[in-house]
């Protein structure tokens, strides 16, 4: 090295930032573990709001889907939960009294309460929606059913009585009804075909 010249320095301590402005970008899976968590708050904050988001996915699939098979559904809703049901929905000569659930796909919800009184109605049924969250809309990723065929009555809801969420205290007048009597339904034309036969099957209307 001749005098007077600097010292030459490895490419590679030129090109080095400064420890004091290097950044780390945040671990993928720690952004998705955040999105998660934020669905899920989501979910337990806005409940109310999500049952009706889900009951207006629910009629929308089934509407949609009746209308590419030529048929008619009318809807008509309960002002209040008190007679155990959510909608009312008729189809040619059958008439279904629907009790809507739901949960996220995550849950680890065990067994839905239902009000005694729906199993008086005719042709009751408790349609369970499980829901995930998509990119860009909640969506509808499966069924769970319980109930008869079209025409009739639902299986017996059990003895388990239904506790206040608050309380704790128990709710006569409800009952308890585990996952495991439920079915699993994929589709929504499988969902028409158990409240109210497949588009081949049906009578027309006396």
């Amino acid at each position: 090295m001749s005098q007077g010249q600097p010292p030459t320095l490895p490419i590679q301590n030129l090109l080095a930032k400064p420890e004091s402005e290097v950044t780390t970008a945040a671990e993928p899976s720690q952004e998705v573990d955040s999105d998660m968590d934020a669905n899920r708050e989501r979910h337990e904050t806005h409940s109310s709001f999500r049952e009706t988001v889900v009951e207006h996915l629910l009629l929308a699939q089934l509407l949609a889907r009746a209308w590419h098979e030529g048929r008619v559904i009318e809807v008509a809703r309960a002002e209040t939960d008190q007679f155990g049901y959510d909608l009312v929905l008729t189809e040619g000569r059958f008439t279904r009294h629907v009790q809507v659930k739901a949960s996220a796909v995550w849950a680890k919800t065990s067994n839905q309460t239902v009000h005694t009184t729906l199993q008086s109605k005719p042709s009751p049924c408790i349609v369970w929606v499980v829901v995930k969250d998509g990119q860009t809309a909640l969506e509808i990723d499966h069924f769970l059913f319980f109930g008869g065929a079209a025409g009739e009555p639902m299986p017996d809801l059990g003895e388990v009585k239904g506790v206040h969420p608050r309380g704790k205290n128990e709710r006569p007048a409800t009952r308890k009804v585990k996952k495991s009597r439920f079915h699993r339904v994929e589709t929504t034309d499988d969902l028409m075909a158990e409240l109210f036969g497949h588009a081949a099957d049906r009578q027309p209307a006396h």
